[in-house]
């Protein structure tokens, strides 16, 4: 899904001091704004070409930049590309790197554990003691 930029009436400025071209495009930018908390508009336009330059920030973060789950996690642009197998697969392989990498490290924590331990490590049921059957008693 790509976003366009289409072109905006002017509807009548509910708030006087701002001029009527401008009014609608604050208005989408507020929509937008809300729509992804994440991207902060550090300012205001004041004017109908900084709206317009907001507005082309927003749809090139929104094209390029942001990940789309209904297309699998990845650009709008690399989808459009074709670099969506590319991509999935350097994520495999980084994944299966992870996993390796994991699975070494606990191998390493486990292998320090049990040669710093003094005693073999046994395994006892309930009601027996480490000595044998010697605390049980028969009925």
């Amino acid at each position: 899904m790509r976003l366009r930029i289409l072109p905006l009436r002017s509807p009548q400025s509910p708030d006087p001091q701002i001029p009527i071209n401008v009014a609608p495009l604050r208005i989408v930018i507020g929509l937008l704004g809300r729509a992804n908390p994440s991207l902060s508009w550090p300012l205001t336009p004041l004017t109908l070409d900084d709206a317009r330059r907001l507005i082309q920030l927003y749809v090139d973060h929104y094209n390029t930049v942001r990940l789309h789950s209904a297309i699998g996690y990845v650009t709008p642009q690399d989808r459009l590309a074709g670099r969506q197998a590319e991509i999935h697969a350097a994520r495999d392989r980084k994944l299966e790197e992870a996993r390796n990498q994991r699975q070494l490290r606990r191998q390493q924590t486990a292998s320090l554990m049990f040669a710093h331990s003094s005693t073999p490590a046994t395994m006892t049921s309930p009601g027996e003691t480490e000595a044998g059957t010697a605390g049980m008693q028969l009925c």
